[in-house]
């Protein structure tokens, strides 16, 4: 899998990242915080983990988990 560049937005801050599954890779914009939330179109991720790489204020690596819809999904039974 490799690392693609997106457009998210994080704390009502819109940037450019690049994103690896669940790990995102954004510049520093501040206070990111675990429990803090990612959206990436119509997908949202909470943060589990943040690294401010080299302590350098310059770029975070964020570790999240994808936040699901609350919606049930309906069955369909073919009878």
């Amino acid at each position: 899998m490799a690392w693609e560049a997106i457009e998210c937005e994080i704390n009502g801050t819109k940037i450019s990242g690049h994103k690896k599954g669940s790990l995102f890779t954004v510049p520093f914009i501040g206070a990111i915080e675990i429990g803090n939330e990612i959206s990436v179109g119509s997908a949202k991720f909470k943060i589990t983990y943040v690294v401010n790489v080299g302590n350098r204020n310059e770029i975070y690596n964020l570790t999240t988990k994808e936040i699901k819809g609350g919606k049930s999904k309906t069955r369909r039974d073919d009878a």
